[in-house]
This record gives structure tokens, C-alpha cells and sequence, in this order.
């Protein structure tokens, strides 16, 4: 019974600290402290400086846990780019970044693509 007692302190305190600050009868604004009213969450950078990371910064067709991982290895920013492009123009393709920071080409399904062009040349060789 103690137990429960205290796990419900627990989630209370904790929903009431994500809940925000109380607002009072005249609303957010400068008579309460606060910068205006507001709808919805944070317009601007986290209070601690750097802005949190979201979204896929290279478009969908990128995928993998190298992206948005604050622990891997970011991938070089003109190889990805010229893998971006290049999947760009095949239908099916997709970039695959990996936690050390590696480019594959791939399909929808992980497995390794080999683009080929005209002449005959592995264009995806220098990604793998």
C-alpha cells in the first residue's frame, strides 16, 4: 500500500511538471511573467542553449540510426549530399547512415543497391 501511495506522488509530480507553469486569471502575459501569450510548445531554442534536434535533416529518402543520434558518428556532409542526389533520381533508392557514420544505397527493404550507368559503371561503389 505504501508503495502505491508513493508511485502516485511520483507520477503526479511528475504530470505536474510537464503540464507547465500556472497561469493566472488575466492569461500568460507580461502582468503574470511571462513574454506574451503563447499557443503551443516552444518557439525558440531549449533554456539550456543548443536547439533539440529533430526531424531528418536530409529529407526522406535518408534513413538510419546515424541520423539524429547524438552518440554516432555524423556522416560527411558532401557525401550525403551526393548520395541524396543520386537516390533522388533512382525510384526505390534509398540512403542508409549507420551509427559510424557509413553511407549505403538501399532499397526499401535494408538490402544493398548497385547503380549502374550507361557505360557500365557501379556509380553507388564509392558509398559502400
Amino acid at each position: 500500500m505504501k508503495t502505491a501511495v508513493i508511485f502516485a506522488l511520483m507520477v503526479g509530480v511528475a504530470v505536474a511538471q510537464l503540464s507547465g507553469p500556472a497561469v493566472g486569471p488575466g492569461g500568460p502575459g507580461p502582468s503574470a511573467g511571462g513574454p506574451g501569450p503563447s499557443v503551443g510548445g516552444a518557439a525558440g531554442p531549449a533554456a539550456g542553449g543548443a536547439a533539440p534536434r529533430t526531424g531528418n535533416p536530409w529529407g526522406p529518402r535518408a534513413y538510419g540510426m546515424g541520423l539524429n543520434n547524438p552518440w554516432a558518428l555524423p556522416p560527411n556532409p558532401f557525401m550525403m549530399q551526393r548520395a541524396v542526389a543520386l537516390v533522388n533520381q533512382v525510384p526505390g533508392a534509398l540512403v542508409r547512415v549507420d551509427v559510424d557514420g557509413s553511407i549505403s544505397i538501399t532499397n526499401q527493404f535494408g538490402q544493398e543497391v548497385d547503380i549502374v550507368d550507361n557505360f557500365g559503371n557501379e556509380i553507388s561503389e564509392m558509398f559502400d
